[in-house]
């Protein structure tokens, strides 16, 4: 450590890392008290920071409802030291890095990645958002609208509207009652009105609470600590200290004799049948090292035998349940139950309860011996993962550790989430014992309460009634706890789980005698005791990353199953039988480490397993077994059908954005159905046709097998034998493979396609344009990855940033079936569809202009960019199976292919790029083709009182951009435009790729 950064320096600590864990450590407090955690890795291909400071929407103004996101937003549009707007976005995209950031209840946290030769720079950038941001007059104005449109995206979702339900049902004086997002009326019309100025507001807001004592930065790179160190001393210290104290805020958001021993009946948008039971208790931030929360989730959200959803499936009420802390924050927390229920279960809620109140009172009977038990399995569990746990991206995981250093003791900055130091059976019967009806309130969320309601929430208009609960129900509920007896318990069937026979022991690694970095592929395995015709096998010891884990895919490909929407659909339910079947025994291994998936696919069945490779053949056994013993329940079928029918239905009320994309892969890639023709079928078919469909589908099979792992040879062909002699299918012939092919656009023609929005009561409209280029050889790939990465910043500035057309804004490069294009996709509350792809139509016109004028300079730190994020190297086990699953799913076997496309980036020149961008994106190239998927949005944003009073002035002021550099002319489009209705004519009308996957 150099006497400069010593005398900057006020504490040093080591926190406790993984054993597994080979990067160094060190939190540092700074003169100023911002505390820092440093983290050297030699081996990052990204370097990365991130800043969690401790203030969110708790702390905005009564009078500016989402002032603390809004404040989020500002502080990437410039700064004193970095004026431009896109400066810091620019620098991290040429660089090959990103940015985000999200603002919580509590906290605000920002947090970027950048390759690791800039750093330091942009740690120099970053700094200056906590130092000296401008908040100019023009982007405040602009912003809003980004803000307003980030908001109107959330409207039709439920998600965020039970969210928002939840608080402002809560007490008026707390600030859990807030709504944290904020729009045009609670930023721009309301202040105007009241005479409020938001951007000295902003200023103020973030004099106020941007000050270093509540601010934790992490900061990972390659250079050693002392470096990292001095960086952060010379470009951090500068952050003013104000000494403000963490803001503080009440503990009880709810008032017992209002808000609780209460139901709410919600409507959502989508048709969901939920019911949530929530118990507020204090705060469980300094019993990190206890765990009591962990410890009842664990328990209540039990699916084994014996389990309260066990309980509850078996009687035909539940699909799903799930338990665990619904909020958490310094002074309060609340833990809820939520159950998925049947459209029967939808007349037992007050059963339900008594179920639940059941268990509840099981674990009041547990005795001292059986609480350890069950601590210590939690615990013993939670270290394994902790000792093996993986890497992540490096900038999630400065962000991850930015927010622990908020919540942990320094020591247990790392350790926190995992840790279980002591067992406190008296605090766990604490939390516990706040779990009485009183203390409750039971959400329940229906369509069927449409028509029904008596009140609207205010932000989002989400229906719902209350009512108090029931006053027998509450006295039986009540009744139910204080028994000690457990002949009293109604449900017999209910009782703790028995250890768990899942829990890895042996963490003994294969031998490799590759070293780590050796590049590897599979090698595929010619064995006697698999047929080579039945099974493509491919296995690879991991050389990487050394862990006690392995990942098993199967790819069952089939024609059976891709041969009509009927037999897609019949296959689906299959899988979701199967899956259904094997929870019980299934959800140990899950608690274990454990994972797996059974999913139908667009050519067949994929099965994928992975975790700690110990008990993970015992797992994949049962499983393979249960695919071809398959039991069909009518109880079950019917749960599974209706809940898949109602996926299909809420389809309709996804996001314009993503109808835009549906229909954009109807129109182009064959063995696609519509949703439609699925939900036809899923409302046809019965369980004597899933029992007569399984013998058929399962008799023929195309079957490629990777594993990869900690797992040498003899065990990848025992599994793979087990798979064969369980299924003992038929080898499907190579003429009857499922064929994935997309359909060749004509040059010089402009598709287009537009439909209304489903849901009636969406604001938003959507657009996707799509230019297609060809089949993805190696050079066409690194040409459009080249292209896409330079295009992408300078398209969200502009359509994004300037001139404000919507909250989502993307553009990239698209790979469909073995075929390259680009999209670029916009979703606007506030415009329509035809104006949205006339303004990208009119930004690519513009793009072409500075691609031009482009300098060498610029031009290779975008190539060393994308280089540099194609050589990235893998983090996880699961990357490194999935890189080598892609060339084995699309027999092609190139495993090298990264290699053969960063030799040709590194050949590629701006000439190069500008012919590739005239070819397939300039308006008339006579190459071009273009097909352009558009949503409509069906209703309008609804206009407050203060909208209509200031609308000209909102025009004027939100568009002050355009005063300042007037927006292009959308340029005429003298290619041959075809407006597009039907799916299928179209895809009929045109010639084929060749089967290129």
């Amino acid at each position: 450590m150099s006497s400069a950064s010593a005398a900057a320096l006020v504490s040093q600590v080591t926190p406790v890392k993984s054993a597994e864990d080979e990067r160094e450590y060190r939190i540092v407090t700074l003169s100023n008290e911002l505390q820092v955690m440093l983290i050297s890795d030699p081996e990052t291909d990204k370097s990365a920071a991130a800043m969690d400071v401790h203030v969110g929407h708790f702390s905005d103004p009564d009078d500016l409802p989402g002032l603390a996101h809004f404040c989020e937003h500002m502080l990437f549009l410039g700064t004193e030291k970095y004026p431009d707007e896109n400066s810091y976005s620019k620098f991290l995209s040429e660089h090959g890095g990103h940015s985000n950031a999200y603002t919580s209840m509590e906290n605000t946290n920002y947090y970027f990645d950048v390759t690791h030769p800039f750093l330091e720079e942009a740690l120099d950038r970053f700094s200056q958002f906590f130092v000296a941001p401008l908040f100019t007059e023009s982007a405040t104005d602009r912003e809003m609208n980004a803000v307003h449109n980030e908001n109107s995206k959330n409207l039709q979702n439920d998600s965020w509207r039970l969210f928002q339900l939840s608080k402002s049902v809560a007490r008026k004086d707390h600030p859990f009652s807030k709504f944290g997002t904020g729009n045009l009326e609670t930023l721009m019309h309301t202040p105007r009105k009241l005479g409020i100025d938001v951007r000295k507001a902003l200023v103020d807001f973030h004099a106020e609470y941007y000050s270093a004592n509540i601010m934790r930065l992490s900061v990972l790179g390659r250079e050693p600590l002392d470096v990292l160190e001095k960086w952060v001393v010379d470009k951090f210290s500068s952050i003013r200290n104000t000494k403000r104290a963490v803001p503080e805020f009440p503990p009880d958001p709810l008032v017992p004799s209002e808000h609780l021993g209460r139901r709410y009946d919600v409507v959502p948008v989508k048709d969901l049948r939920r019911m949530l039971m929530f118990w507020p208790m204090p705060s469980v931030r300094k019993h990190y090292k206890a765990k009591p929360n962990n410890v009842l989730s664990h328990l209540i959200g039990h699916e084994g035998a014996g389990s309260i959803l066990s309980l509850l499936k078996e009687r035909g009420w539940a699909n799903s349940l799930s338990a665990g802390l619904q909020q958490s924050t310094t002074s309060f927390c609340s833990f809820g139950v939520t159950i998925t229920l049947s459209e029967q279960g939808l007349n037992h809620v007050d059963d339900i309860m008594k179920i639940v109140y059941d268990y509840i009172a099981l674990l009041h009977r547990a005795d001292s011996a059986t609480w350890m038990r069950l601590w210590e399995e939690e615990r013993d569990v939670s270290a394994m993962d902790f000792r093996f746990k993986g890497k992540e991206s490096p900038s999630s995981y400065c962000s991850s550790v930015a927010g622990y250093l908020q919540k942990y003791a320094p020591e247990d900055a790392l350790s926190g989430p995992w840790l279980f130091a002591e067992f406190d059976e008296g605090l766990v019967r604490q939390y516990l014992n706040l779990m009485r009806p009183e203390n409750m309130g039971v959400h329940v969320i229906s369509q069927t309460f449409d028509g029904q309601t008596d009140q609207n929430e205010r932000w989002y208009g989400t229906a719902y009634r209350t009512y108090p609960l029931d006053a027998k129900l509450m006295t039986e509920l009540s009744s139910q706890l204080a028994s000690n007896d457990a002949a009293d318990n109604q449900n017999k069937e209910l009782h703790l789980p028995e250890p768990n026979p899942f829990i890895a022991t042996d963490f003994t690694l294969r031998e490799t005698k590759h070293k780590k970095t050796d590049k590897i592929a599979p090698e595929r395995i010619e064995s006697k005791q698999i047929e080579s015709d039945a099974m493509e096998l491919w296995h690879k010891t991991d050389n990487v990353f050394r862990k006690p884990k392995l990942e098993v895919r199967v790819q069952f490909s089939s024609s059976v199953c891709v041969a009509s929407a009927r037999n897609a659909v019949l296959t689906a339910m299959y899988t979701k039988l199967v899956v259904d079947s094997l929870n019980e025994y299934s959800y140990f291994a899950t608690v274990a480490g454990l994972e797996y998936s059974l999913v139908a696919t667009t050519s067949g069945i994929k099965l994928t397993v992975s975790g700690y490779n110990h008990k993970l053949p015992v797992l994949l056994n049962r499983i393979v077994l249960r695919m071809r013993a398959l039991e069909v329940k009518e109880d079950r079928f019917e749960l599974i059908r209706e809940t898949l029918e109602r996926s299909y239905k809420n389809f309709y009320l996804e996001q314009p954005y993503y109808h835009a994309m549906y229909h954009n892969w109807l129109l182009l890639e064959t063995r696609r159905w519509a949703t439609p023709e699925s939900l036809a079928a899923v409302q046809s078919i019965t369980s004597h046709d899933v029992r007569d469909f399984i013998p058929r589908l399962l008799a023929e099979f195309e079957v490629q097998c990777l594993v990869h792992g900690n797992a040498d040879s003899d065990e990848a062909v025992a599994m793979a034998q087990d798979i064969r002699k369980q299924l003992n299918y038929r080898v499907l012939p190579s003429s009857c493979l499922p064929e994935r092919r997309l359909v060749c656009l004509p040059d010089n023609v402009h598709y287009r396609m537009t439909k209304p929005v489903h849901n009636p009561d969406d604001v938003n409209s959507a657009v996707i344009n799509y230019y297609q280029v060809g089949p993805a050889t190696a050079r066409m790939q690194a040409e459009c990855a080249l292209l896409a990465h330079i295009l992408n910043e300078p398209c969200f500035n502009q359509l994004r940033t300037k001139e404000q057309l919507g909250y989502l804004v993307f553009s990239g490069a698209v790979l469909q079936y073995g075929v390259i294009g680009f999209r670029v996709i916009v979703q606007s509350s506030k415009f329509d569809s035809a104006y949205m792809d006339g303004r990208a139509e009119a930004f690519l016109e513009q793009f072409r202009e500075m691609l031009v004028a482009m300098d060498d300079e610029t031009f290779d730190a975008n190539r060393e960019a994308v280089i540099a994020r194609k050589l990235e190297k893998h983090k996880r086990l699961s990357q490194e199976t999935s890189k080598h699953w892609t060339e084995i799913r699309n027999h092609r076997y190139q495993f090298d292919r990264i290699d053969r496309e960063v030799a040709v980036l590194r050949e590629l020149t701006l000439q190069d790029m500008v012919g590739l961008f005239d070819r397939y994106l300039r308006i008339n190239s006579p190459t071009r083709r273009k097909l352009s998927s558009q949503m409509i949005g069906t209703k309008k944003q609804p206009e407050t009182e203060q909208s209509k009073e200031s609308n000209g002035a909102e025009e004027e002021e939100s568009n002050g951009a355009k005063e300042e550099e007037p927006l292009r002319a959308v340029p005429e489009d003298r290619s041959e435009v075809i407006e597009v209705d039907d799916h299928i004519k179209f895809r009929r009308s045109l010639p084929l790729y060749p089967v290129l996957v």
